[in-house]
């Protein structure tokens, strides 16, 4: 047989006592390669061939390979590619973040709870209204809409992933009407009035039982921080003297930089310490998730979130324009 014609309708081999199909292409990279599938019998062998065959002369050059795998590709796969490209710790250079998240507790969870509806499943074979009757599903079982898109839109993003692959050429979010919809969204406009925030300090004195993060409390109303952009200021982020906190991208929730004003109150909640040690006191008791624990016992304010960015804006800027600002 001529090498142009094993190049182009492959050939069956026999190797320990077992049959293979071997079907040589040019991969994306110029490349060659071979791609080899072991075969039942000679008949399987011969019927193999001529589907591999046709698989590759319908793929776009240099990308058949990919064509291969995805024709019996299962979400559960996809997804643990996923999860092995895009679900790792954030690495920094410098201040910028350069590949990773930040977070990963809840992205994991939600794509557990895909590959546990959708895992057994052929990528190509998930359709839109599947994927509509999903989020259905979600709803039915009292999740929020906002939490429902979160989940939805990890799916779409596992299916961008093995569209970007070569998996797949279509996502089923392509296929139909728009699945999610920030709009339907319930927004946080809760804000607290001057009586509840007298309210709330009350509930914090210093001799309480939740008093370890009055401090916070306070820095998130004078300054609109989130909890963790406070927990992880340095003496180096604050200028005491100008009344100006520096918090940097590594630690905001946009991951971009930004300045923000202090007021008094706020400058009497640091400690005295060195230059590269937390400007707040940050021992078990302030610990991130004790917080916000804390936070959700905290003076009885239905509706409102402690330390959230959203909720703690519209008090800030009472502030601001109590010093002018505009």
């Amino acid at each position: 047989m001529k090498e142009g014609m094993k190049d182009r309708k492959g050939y069956i081999v026999e190797r320990a006592g077992k049959l293979y199909v071997c079907i040589q292409f040019t991969d994306n990279l110029g490349k060659r390669r071979e791609l080899r599938m072991r075969a039942k019998d000679r008949s399987h062998a011969r019927q193999l061939r001529k589907e591999l065959v046709k698989q590759l002369e319908s793929a776009e050059r240099g990308n058949q390979r990919a064509e291969i795998d995805g024709q019996k590709l299962t979400f559960a796969k996809a997804a643990a590619a996923y999860e092995a490209a895009r679900l790792i710790p954030a690495e920094y250079i410098g201040d910028r973040k350069i590949r990773g998240l930040r977070s990963l507790r809840t992205p994991k969870a939600c794509l557990k709870r895909l590959v546990e509806h959708f895992g057994g499943a052929r990528i190509r074979s998930i359709t839109h209204s599947q994927i509509d009757e999903y989020r259905l599903s979600l709803l039915a079982e009292k999740l929020a809409i906002a939490s429902a898109n979160r989940i939805l839109a990890l799916l779409s993003s596992v299916f961008n992933f093995a569209k970007r692959e070569g998996w797949i050429s279509k996502t089923p979010f392509e296929m139909g009407e728009q699945l999610i919809c920030a709009a339907d969204e319930t927004k946080r406009t809760r804000t607290l009035s001057r009586e509840e925030e007298e309210k709330l300090l009350l509930t914090l004195s210093d001799d309480g039982p939740r008093g370890h993060i009055r401090a916070l409390v306070i820095a998130s109303l004078d300054t609109g921080c989130r909890r963790s952009e406070l927990l992880s200021l340095r003496w180096s982020d604050v200028d005491i003297d100008g009344g100006v906190i520096h918090l940097r991208s590594v630690n905001t929730k946009t991951a971009k930089s930004r300045q923000t004003q202090s007021a008094t109150d706020l400058r009497t909640n640091y400690r005295a310490s060195g230059t590269h040690q937390a400007a707040f006191l940050t021992p078990l008791s302030l610990t991130p998730g004790i917080c916000a624990a804390a936070g959700r016992r905290v003076a009885n304010l239905p509706g409102w979130r402690i330390f959230d960015g959203t909720t703690c804006a519209e008090p800030f800027a009472v502030v601001l324009l109590h010093w002018g600002c505009r």
